[in-house]
């Protein structure tokens, strides 16, 4: 009976730093699976820390609510012609689109460009006793900003900019509607594209803006940035009846993800 206790004794004294080590190595590897999750998500998801997310480049996908209009007046060359009753027409609306990228310079300024479709244009309507006409002119570009912001904010930013839009005339379109003395009606829709002679076929207008972005994730923003466009050659060619220059008061509004 003695030499077995003392057997097990053995045994006891032999085993007890293995079984001691598995306790110790046990424990650490719960310490290390502790704080492996109380790490950032980002960094666990191989990523960039969230402190190295600067926004020093982004990609923006935009939408352009504006009212828009023009000045007119008649060419002053050999085929000039009155103004009649375009001096009647009335501003309207478009939604334009665009994408693009934005690059901060610096702390504080931020350069964007990109491709978009800009839309701007003037309705007429008249209504007689007996008969009615209206009409909608649209003219649409290819369009390339290139816009200066001053930038102050971290996750939400106030910016204010200016630069300058140039332009490749796309199609022109007026649609016409009218109704005669029996009440019969009738519409017709003159369509051109932009290499037709009437047009200039680059043009530039010069851009100023002011809005906020928010950004509500670790890579996507939403930003609101108001603008206004002024033109600034003609829409028409030198030889066309008109001078016309067109002006625009809306907003930007668009998502933007961190590249």
């Amino acid at each position: 009976m003695e030499n077995k206790k003392y057997i097990l004794f053995v045994f006891a004294l032999l085993t007890s730093p293995f079984l001691f080590g598995q306790i110790i190595g046990s424990e650490e590897q719960k310490k290390e699976v502790e704080s492996e999750s109380k790490k950032p998500i980002i960094e666990n998801a191989g990523d960039k820390p969230a402190r190295e997310l600067d926004n020093s480049t982004s990609i923006y996908f935009n939408t352009n609510w504006s009212n828009t209009y023009r000045s007119l007046k008649s060419n002053p060359n050999l085929f000039g012609e009155e103004i009649g009753k375009r001096a009647d027409e009335v501003p309207t609306h478009f939604w334009s689109f665009g994408i693009g990228i934005r690059t901060m310079l610096n702390k504080h300024f931020r350069f964007s460009t990109g491709l978009g479709l800009i839309r701007n244009g003037e309705k007429y309507a008249y209504i007689g006793a007996d008969s009615t006409f209206n009409y909608t002119t649209t003219y649409r570009y290819i369009s390339m900003p290139l816009i200066l912001d001053v930038v102050y904010g971290d996750y939400f930013k106030f910016n204010v900019g200016a630069g300058i839009i140039p332009q490749m005339m796309l199609s022109y379109s007026q649609d016409q509607n009218w109704t005669n003395s029996v009440n019969a009606k009738g519409s017709f829709e003159d369509k051109r594209k932009g290499s037709d002679p009437t047009f200039n076929p680059f043009i530039i207008s010069a851009v100023v803006n002011a809005g906020i972005q928010f950004q509500y994730g670790t890579y996507w923003s939403f930003y609101v940035i108001p603008e206004a466009r002024f033109q600034i050659p003609s829409t028409f060619s030198k030889n066309a009846p008109y001078i016309q220059k067109a002006i625009a008061i809306g907003f930007n509004m668009g998502l933007s993800y961190q590249l």
